[in-house]
């Protein structure tokens, strides 16, 4: 089985699940990236297995602020963001279509 690349992935979540905007994935994607970094994990197998769900939201929180200040909650709420689950949800979504990976 061949797999897809990150684009036709949010592009198949999306139509499936339309809750959340496709850039609220793609500023998922870069929120986990910049989680990553910001842990000093090695590379992405590493981080997959061990970024936990308050690491990457407290990550994502961060870049938020960082990226869009008091605008933050304005611009999360257009993509169909307003509460952490919806984070975990976009999570799962991404697990299901085999782009992210599920941790034991």
């Amino acid at each position: 089985m061949q797999k897809i690349g990150f684009d036709d992935s949010i592009d198949i979540i999306t139509k499936r699940d339309p809750r959340y905007h496709k850039d609220a994935y793609y500023f998922l994607r870069e929120a986990l990236d910049n989680t990553v970094k910001c842990l000093g994990r090695k590379n992405n197998l590493e981080a997959a297995r061990h970024v936990r769900g308050p690491e990457l939201l407290n990550g994502f929180r961060e870049l938020a602020l960082e990226n869009y200040g008091p605008m933050a909650p304005t611009v999360l709420g257009e993509w169909g963001i307003t509460e952490t689950s919806n984070v975990g949800d976009m999570v799962f979504n991404l697990i299901s279509e085999g782009t992210f990976a599920q941790s034991n």
